[in-house]
């Protein structure tokens, strides 16, 4: 995102991202709380973190200057959800829940937004998904 402020304009046209935990991931915050040893990459995934936040927030502590994608960068914004019969709590892809997905600074930023009932995983399997990229990719070529 700094480099694109400072450029002003994006020389990569097109962004497309894949059950994607904008809004962070609870597990990376009880690891970071609770594990013995963290991964440094917790920190950053844990929800709410200064990292995520400075995303979307020019100053992250009091998230009043919007970071905003250039006009130039065309954003595709693909979720997956796919719960099974035992599964309780917040909607989910079986790992990200679909809240963090759809971080609503995330969808302001995307061009497009596309629902997949897919596991977090089937989503980079999926042949639908792969034609859905390859149209992507050809659109933005044109």
């Amino acid at each position: 995102m700094r480099y694109l402020e400072a450029a002003q304009q994006s020389a990569i046209p097109l962004y497309v991202t894949m059950a994607t935990p904008w809004g962070g991931h609870k597990s990376a915050e009880r690891g970071v709380r609770y594990a013995p040893a963290v991964v440094r990459s917790w920190y950053d995934m844990a929800p709410d973190s200064r990292y995520l936040r400075e995303i979307f927030y020019q100053d992250p502590d009091t998230l009043q200057k919007r970071r905003t994608f250039p006009r130039s960068l065309a954003h595709h914004l693909l979720i997956a959800f796919n719960r099974n019969s035992a599964s309780f709590g917040a909607s989910d892809d079986r790992v990200v829940t679909v809240a963090s997905q759809l971080r609503p600074e995330a969808q302001l930023e995307a061009h497009r937004l596309y629902g997949f009932d897919l596991t977090h995983t089937g989503i980079l399997e999926a042949p639908e998904v792969a034609n859905l990229l390859n149209e992507i990719l050809a659109s933005a070529a044109r």
